[in-house]
């Protein structure tokens, strides 16, 4: 192999691993928990079923596991964002 390969190759099985997204479910409890929302609360919010997000939140081995589609993620991702940025009313 010549020695610009081998150094390449060197250092991409050395170069320091990205850590993985977290998965559907984490991700979703997490957006619920940032949210302060129900699951079904949530559904309603991004306009999906709540037996979709139900199906979403379930184990990947499940066999009623489905993928969130990434129109959901975009809309979940907004709502978050939205909230992060909305400030506090003051009480009068």
């Amino acid at each position: 192999m010549p020695a610009l390969a081998r150094r390449a190759v060197e250092g991409l099985l050395n170069a320091p691993r990205a850590a993985p997204p977290p998965s559907q479910q984490a991700y979703l409890r997490k957006a619920m928990e940032a949210l302060g929302t129900t699951m079904p609360e949530l559904a309603q919010q991004i306009d999906v079923t709540a037996r979709a997000m139900k199906n979403w939140l379930l184990p990947d081995t499940s066999p009623s596991h489905r993928r969130m589609p990434a129109l959901a993620r975009a809309a979940i991702e907004q709502l978050v964002a939205d909230r992060a940025t909305k400030k506090p009313r003051k009480r009068r």
